[in-house]
Formats: C-alpha cells, structure tokens, sequence
C-alpha cells in the first residue's frame, strides 16, 4: 500500500485511479454542514437525511407524499411514540395525531 492517500494498491490502473478521484470530488460536494446539536434532531437536520433517520429509529408510518414538516415531526416523536406503544397514552396520541378525539 502506498501512502499518498489513496485506499488502492501501487499497481492500480488509471480506471481505477479516474474512478477514486471521480468519487472524491462527488463526496467533496455532499452537503457536511449539518449542526452537531441538530445531527440527532428531526427537526434541524437537511431534508436530505430524513428518510435514513426514520428508518434508523424504526418509522413504519412514513409516507413518500407527506410534506417535509410532516416528516421531520414524524422522525422527531418515532422514539417516544415507541415507548408508549400499546399503552393508552400512545393510543391517544396517535389518534389526535390524525386529528381526532380520544
């Protein structure tokens, strides 16, 4: 392996080469600006990040043509609603979340 900060070995080929630097640049353009204190919250973190959040806490109810606000509360209440599940309490929520009375 060389140390010239490639992950490939010396005898790699120029396709190879073109292929690393073409993934370089495409990772250099990615949006990184995302607030520490925002990384975990459904609330702050870029739209682009939403659909991997609701299914790293398990979000079943999750709609593609729901709107952007509708998703970042969904992602934001997934681990509390889980707690509460099957308790009345989360029953309850749920129910006024679809804009009922319980």
């Amino acid at each position: 392996m060389s140390n010239r900060g490639s992950l490939q070995p010396d005898n790699r080929s120029a396709l190879q080469t073109a292929i690393e630097q073409a993934f370089d640049c495409a990772l250099r353009d990615i949006e990184t600006t995302i607030p520490i204190d925002g990384f975990f919250n459904g609330e702050k973190m870029p739209a682009s990040c939403l659909p991997a959040h609701a299914i790293e806490r398990g979000v079943v109810d999750w709609s593609p043509t729901d709107s952007e606000a509708a998703k970042r509360r969904t992602v934001s209440r997934a681990l509390p609603m889980q707690s509460l599940s099957c308790t009345y309490s989360g029953i309850k929520e749920a129910v006024e979340a679809l804009g009922f009375i319980c």
